[in-house]
């Protein structure tokens, strides 16, 4: 009995994900200094929090007073940081209408609507799974998710997850 409760505890373990981190390498462009993020409002802890508590943090940033909206500034381009994972609890998101402040890529211009959704953001995050960097351009509400292209995608994404199993 002992053997086969051992046994069990090694197959628990090996699947396990036992690492809270999300190391990750993270790209700055000349002009910013990444170790500097938080001075410039980035102050997601990117390599130890998922894409989930991102959301969360973007549902949770208070308005400007006066009901502006400014965009979270996300310093350096974070490449490897959304896991497989990480999308089909982002796909459950993707048609909430709850409101949240966009993200910004640092080096790109500022422009455009400063208004986004829980949904459009997860959908942008699931952009960045699929370009292998976060942010993947820009400012996230300059970028439209094709839909149909989406789900077609996740249908392959979804069959190819289900028969590495």
């Amino acid at each position: 009995m002992r053997v086969l409760s051992f046994v069990f505890l090694l197959i628990v373990l090996a699947n396990a994900d036992t690492s809270a981190s999300r190391e990750h390498s993270v790209e700055c462009s000349p002009s910013l200094d990444c170790s500097e993020a938080a001075l410039f409002g980035d102050t997601f802890d990117w390599q130890n929090e998922g894409p989930l508590e991102f959301l969360d943090q973007l549902y949770r940033v208070p308005t400007e007073p006066k009901g502006a909206v400014v965009p979270y500034t996300v310093i350096g381009r974070h490449y490897g940081w959304i896991q497989p994972g990480d999308i089909p609890e982002l796909m459950k998101r993707i048609n909430s209408e709850e409101s949240c402040v966009p993200v910004h890529d640092a080096p790109a211009e500022v422009r455009g609507s400063f208004r986004s959704t829980v949904g459009h953001e997860a959908l942008y995050l699931i952009q960045g799974y699929r370009a292998g960097v976060y942010p993947p351009e820009g400012l996230s509400t300059d970028w439209q998710a094709d839909m149909e292209e989406l789900r077609r995608w996740y249908e392959r994404f979804s069959r190819d997850a289900t028969e590495s199993n």
